[in-house]
């Protein structure tokens, strides 16, 4: 049996959690929204973690590997080293203020 407080106390863990709008515009094609009979299927915590009858749904998460790694610091020295070939032409006039 449900009680006053458990409502109440519900009622204060949903109004942590505000509903946002959906922009079904962006969706890929062949994405559809929640029927209305599947919506008790859906919820979502405090966090804004996304369940789906009960059980999170997994979020990929994209890590790189030592070869893409490799590329990005070697991406990263690159835009290093042109800047300071940019700013070396100016680089006598700074040291000479000092």
């Amino acid at each position: 049996m449900t009680t006053d407080q458990d409502w109440r106390k519900r009622d204060e863990e949903l109004s942590k959690v505000p509903p946002r709008n959906a922009r079904s515009d962006d969706w890929p094609p062949g994405i559809r929204g929640i029927s209305l009979e599947e919506l008790d299927a859906l919820g979502v915590d405090a966090a804004g973690t996304l369940y789906w009858h009960g059980k999170s749904v997994a979020i990929r998460r994209i890590e790189l590997r030592n070869a893409e790694l490799a590329l990005a610091a070697l991406a990263t020295a690159a835009t290093v080293v042109q800047a300071l070939v940019a700013l070396f032409p100016k680089l006598p006039t700074w040291l000479g203020a000092m």
